[in-house]
């Protein structure tokens, strides 16, 4: 009959039995079956370890173990010895000697784990404190503050008032072990910091019924400043960094703003005032390529806002006979353009251009533009407030606007030929006639094949 072996390995301990009876490992480790026949093994783990899976000839790896025996057979056990054994907090205090109003940080050294499973999580609770536990404030909040990360190992602690104050610092391996240790440091009642300087305000930028205000770090009195408030009449909000944005303000009405920052002193003093005056946000709304076509009177190709200069861009498809005039519409009055600018795809600057503006529109005559040539006009400073830019394409004969001139551009100028112009058929009147003439559709024929680079 062949033999069946079992071995044990690992830190832990048990015993192995089988079903038939033959094996208790324990003292006997090995038994002969019948030949063909099928065993299961069992494995316990004594107190303190606990059974790791099987090797050798089972057929799984864990729970219980099936072997045939249809030959000599091995197969070893493993048993793993528990971590019983907690942590070992350690701690310190920075700085050395603290004072009411000053912050501090608890640190944690890094901590004894003798059993080997590693550290799961710091924890440290505050147990008592002079003057009857309050004022205090804790870094994670008042009561108990927990640790997540091994890179993070300590908190921040500014007492408000003075006395003796203990806290117990609580350690947790990854096997479930509590490690706990305690510590008492006493805080000066005599307050070492004031509160923050007043701030300066470095920009006010008047939004849509709001103010957006930056402003410098002041002096933080010696204890860290916690946010910041800003002002604008009788709105106010606060926040930890510069800027801070005012909201639910009145446009076109001026509003007197302030910055302060706190500390846990109290409340600084606040900055200097600045005058804001909120207004609507400027929202380009529309931009048109026009042309007057004789006494038909004038037409706008509508221009693609969302197009880059590489991309999908609207076509002027008419002759330019030396300027082309190019307008811009928005959601309110027009009082300042800082400059405009032409650029072609290669990112060169062409051409001259004139500007003029009249309530919410501006208006650029655009010269010595080539055809086949894609542009991007930008407008600068509009309002002192937002930079416009806005492509286009320039190529005669392109009735379809497809970016090339070929037969449909030619059979739609043909088939509208001594038509008067009207706004379904201007692109094709290329020579701005007032109707589609017989000079028109030469010219689309004599540029067809052309496309835009």
């Amino acid at each position: 009959m062949p033999t069946l072996t079992v071995s044990k390995s690992g830190s832990g301990a048990g015993i192995v039995t089988s079903a038939p009876a033959g094996i208790d490992c324990g003292a006997s480790c090995s038994g002969s079956f019948v030949q063909g026949s099928a065993v299961t093994l069992m494995a316990i783990a004594t107190a303190g370890s606990t059974f790791g899976g099987w090797t050798g000839a089972c057929t799984n790896a864990t729970g219980t173990c099936s072997v045939t025996m249809d030959a000599v057979k091995a197969v070893t056990a493993n048993f793993t010895m528990l971590d019983t054994i907690a942590p070992t907090p350690g701690f310190s205090l920075q700085p050395a000697s603290p004072a009411v109003g000053t912050l501090q940080r608890i640190s944690f050294a890094p901590s004894t784990d003798a059993g080997g499973s590693g550290i799961d999580t710091y924890a440290i609770s505050l147990l008592s404190c002079g003057g009857g536990c309050q004022p205090y404030e804790l870094g994670g909040g008042n009561g108990q503050y927990s640790i997540l990360s091994a890179q993070d190992i300590g908190f921040t602690f500014t007492p408000l008032a003075g006395g003796a104050f203990r806290f117990a610092v609580i350690v947790t391996d990854k096997a479930g072990n509590v490690g706990t240790a305690e510590f008492t440091f006493n805080i000066s009642a005599t307050p070492t910091a004031t509160v923050p300087s007043a701030p300066v305000i470095t920009t006010a930028t008047p939004g849509e019924r709001s103010a957006t205000l930056a402003f410098s770090t002041p002096a933080d009195g010696g204890s860290a400043i916690t946010g910041y408030t800003a002002t604008c009449g009788t709105r106010s909000t606060s926040g930890l960094f510069s800027p801070l944005t005012v909201t639910g303000l009145t446009n076109a009405v001026a509003v007197s703003c302030t910055v302060r920052a706190d500390n846990i002193i109290g409340n600084g003093s606040a900055s200097a005032a600045v005058s804001v005056t909120p207004q609507s946000t400027l929202v380009l709304q529309s931009a048109h390529s026009r042309k007057t076509h004789g006494a038909a009177g004038e037409f706008a190709v509508p221009i693609n806002l969302n197009a880059t200069i590489d991309g999908n861009v609207s076509v002027e498809p008419r002759i330019s006979s030396g300027s082309q005039k190019v307008t811009f519409d928005f959601n309110q009055p027009i009082v300042s353009v800082g400059s405009v600018s032409i650029f072609d795809q290669n990112g060169t600057e062409i051409g001259q251009t004139f500007v003029s503006r009249a309530n919410s529109r501006i208006t650029v005559i655009l010269t010595g533009v080539p055809d086949r040539t894609r542009v991007e006009i930008r407008l600068a400073d509009v309002n002192q407030s937002r930079d416009v830019n806005v492509a286009m394409g320039f190529l005669v004969g392109d009735v379809h606007e497809s970016r090339r001139v070929n037969s449909i551009d030619i059979l739609t100028t043909k088939k509208r030929l001594m038509s008067p112009t009207n706004s379904v058929n201007f692109r094709a009147d290329v020579t701005t006639a007032g109707f589609i003439s017989p000079v028109a559709l030469s010219a689309v024929k004599a540029r067809s094949g052309l496309t835009l680079p």
